[in-house]
C-alpha cells in the first residue's frame, strides 16, 4: 500500500507541474490577444514556435536516453554526469555558432534581432537545466522538482502581467519601458524565470 501512495502521490506532484504552466499560459491568452497587435501578436507565436523546434534538437533525446540508463545502471552519478555533460557541451558550441553568426540567422528565420538573442539565452538556459530536473525526477523528488517548475510559471505570468498591464495601468516609470514593442517583455519574462529556474 505504502508503494501505491507514494506512487500515487508523486504522480498528482509531477502532473501538476506539468498542468500549471499550460493552465497558466492559457490564463495569459487574453492578456496576450488584448494588449499585442496582429503584428506583435504574430511575432510572439513565432518566437515560441522556434523555441520548441530548437530546444528539441538541443536536447536531442538525452532525457529519454538518461531515465532508460539511470534506471538500469550501477553507476547512476556516472549516468547523469554523462547527460550534463553532453548537453552542456553542445549547449555551448550552439551558442559559440549562434554568437558568430546571429545577425544572418535572424535575418534566416524572419526574426528581430533583438528577439533572436533573447530566444538564444532562454535555448541555452531551458537546455541547460534537462538533466539535473531529469535527475530530480529519478531520484523520487517530486516535491523540489515541482517547486521549481512551478515558481518559473509564476514568476514568467507575474512579470507578464507587470509589464503588460500594471506599468500601462498605474502609470508606473519604468526605465527604458516602451509602450510601442510590449511583445518584447513578453520574451524577457520569460528570460528572467529561466535565469531564476536555472540559478
Amino acid at each position: 500500500m505504502g508503494v501505491l501512495k507514494k506512487f500515487f502521490k508523486d504522480t498528482v506532484i509531477y502532473g501538476l507541474a506539468t498542468v500549471l504552466p499550460r493552465l497558466m499560459n492559457f490564463i495569459l491568452v487574453p492578456l496576450h490577444t488584448s494588449k499585442l497587435g496582429t503584428t506583435s501578436y504574430s511575432d510572439n507565436t513565432s518566437f515560441y514556435v522556434y523555441a520548441a523546434f530548437f530546444n528539441v534538437l538541443l536536447t536531442y533525446g538525452m532525457e529519454t536516453a538518461f531515465f532508460r540508463f539511470f534506471n538500469k545502471s550501477e553507476e547512476k552519478n556516472k549516468v547523469f554526469s554523462t547527460t550534463f555533460i553532453s548537453l552542456s557541451v553542445t549547449t555551448i558550441l550552439f551558442l559559440v555558432i549562434v554568437l558568430m553568426y546571429n545577425q544572418q540567422l535572424a535575418i534566416w528565420l524572419n526574426i528581430s534581432p533583438k528577439y533572436f538573442k533573447i530566444l538564444v539565452g532562454l535555448l541555452v538556459l531551458d537546455t541547460l537545466v534537462v538533466a539535473p530536473f531529469a535527475y530530480l525526477r529519478a531520484t523520487g523528488r517530486p516535491i523540489k522538482f515541482a517547486a521549481i517548475k512551478i515558481a518559473n510559471i509564476l514568476i514568467y505570468v507575474l512579470l507578464n502581467y507587470f509589464f503588460l498591464w500594471a506599468i500601462p495601468r498605474f502609470n508606473i516609470d519604468f526605465p527604458g519601458y516602451n509602450k510601442s514593442d510590449l511583445v518584447q517583455y513578453i520574451f524577457i519574462a520569460n528570460l528572467v524565470a529561466s535565469i531564476v529556474t536555472f540559478l
